[in-house]
């Protein structure tokens, strides 16, 4: 199938709380979604393996796009079992407290993850 007729994943977004100063540095707001990502299973026991994860570009009506983390999975019926933005949040948020910030982001730089510009100008999947 040619990349015209194929049809677009769809996405359950999530955007975990972060710091404001992460909207200064838009690499460093990816790696960090990237290092969120990669600890979703640590975080959430009962987890679904048929979920699969993201950080994608979000657009906004109201602005410029930004990072964000998509869900989607091949069978649509397990998105109930991921926690609602509300707990996911406040997991997350408690996950990286205000004493851990400074080291979670230290993390982040760590990463070989995309940078901002390669999000921007990635072809949706």
């Amino acid at each position: 199938m040619n990349n015209k007729n194929k049809e677009r994943r769809g996405y359950t977004i999530i955007e975990p709380p972060n710091n404001k100063m992460l909207h200064l540095n838009c690499d460093l707001w990816v790696a960090y979604l990237q290092v969120v990502c990669n600890n979703l299973p640590n975080l959430f026991k009962d987890f679904p393996e048929s979920i699969k994860y993201e950080v994608l570009l979000l657009g906004n009506p109201y602005g410029a796009p930004y990072p964000a983390i998509g869900f989607y999975t091949d069978k649509p019926e397990d998105l109930e079992q991921i926690p609602n933005s509300l707990d996911f949040d406040e997991e997350v948020e408690n996950w990286i407290s205000e004493d851990k910030f400074n080291l979670f982001i230290e993390e982040s730089k760590q990463l070989n993850s995309i940078s901002w510009e390669e999000l921007k100008n990635r072809e949706p999947k």
